[in-house]
């Protein structure tokens, strides 16, 4: 049985009846679950659907799962030139911490560079002007330079520079990007590591931001025991989370 709660989704309702007169607000979606979220098939139709309606605000959330040796969307392409190593909230034994994606990568590599490339999905145009990287704002993390596919810098990340919630950098384009390269810099002798949560890329448009954080295996406490989860989330700034767990906690259940 499926129950609609009005009230507690009123203001929700109210923001899309808004942008469907209007088309100038950003309604953020979070869509919080395991291995069905993390390769995005029937979350992705649903970004689509949804976009199509009530406007396109980008591609949302993203993680580099190739360079954790992992599977992800397939609109979504990422390489790098350097060996990282990678953490899954699953992960239990392993202490690297973990953010918003729900995996978190790293490398000690000061010549690192990962390279996005992201793909339109049908009528969808997921091209994007403002890229947010989750990362460790320590003094041991790398700053970093945002290149385009010509290679020339669009943008810089300085990692001591703590802007608004939790290890985000937000990064404004002058142009509209389907690729991109963020290049680790080491500024000074201190700095030792690059530490990778997620990539977020937005278009400045209003319409809906659907953002999935999937991660295979996941269960609720996975989620819980993510040190930097809830304060990274704060950043996405939800209008509606939406929590699909349950199906690893019963199969593991005693």
């Amino acid at each position: 049985k499926i129950e609609n709660d009005s009230t507690s989704l009123a203001f929700f309702y109210a923001k899309l009846s808004n942008q469907k007169k209007n088309h100038n607000k950003k309604i953020s979606i979070v869509h919080i679950g395991d291995s069905h979220l993390q390769a995005d098939f029937f979350s992705g139709e649903v970004r689509k659907l949804l976009q199509g309606e009530f406007g396109n605000a980008g591609r949302g959330l993203m993680f580099p799962f190739r360079l954790a040796n992992t599977s992800g969307a397939n609109n979504f392409r990422s390489s790098t030139n350097v060996k990282w190593d990678s953490n899954r909230n699953v992960m239990v034994n392993n202490p690297m911490p973990i953010g918003v994606c729900g995996i978190t990568i790293r490398t000690k590599d000061p010549k690192a560079a990962i390279n996005l490339n992201i793909y339109d999905s049908d009528s969808m145009c997921y091209a994007f002007n403002k890229l947010t990287l989750f990362h460790d704002q320590s003094a041991f993390e790398y700053d970093y330079f945002v290149c385009d596919s010509s290679g020339f810098v669009v943008g810089y990340i300085n990692s001591c520079m703590k802007k608004g919630p939790a290890f985000v950098s937000e990064v404004q384009l002058d142009t509209m990007l389907h690729s991109c390269t963020i290049n680790a810099y080491r500024r000074d002798s201190s700095q030792n590591k690059a530490e990778i949560y997620g990539i977020l890329l937005e278009n400045g448009d209003g319409g809906i931001l659907y953002n999935t954080i999937g991660v295979n295996g996941a269960q609720f406490s996975d989620y819980n025991a993510s040190v930097y989860f809830q304060d990274q989330l704060v950043a996405l700034q939800p209008d509606l989370i939406i929590i699909s767990l349950g199906t690893n906690d019963s199969y593991n259940a005693p």
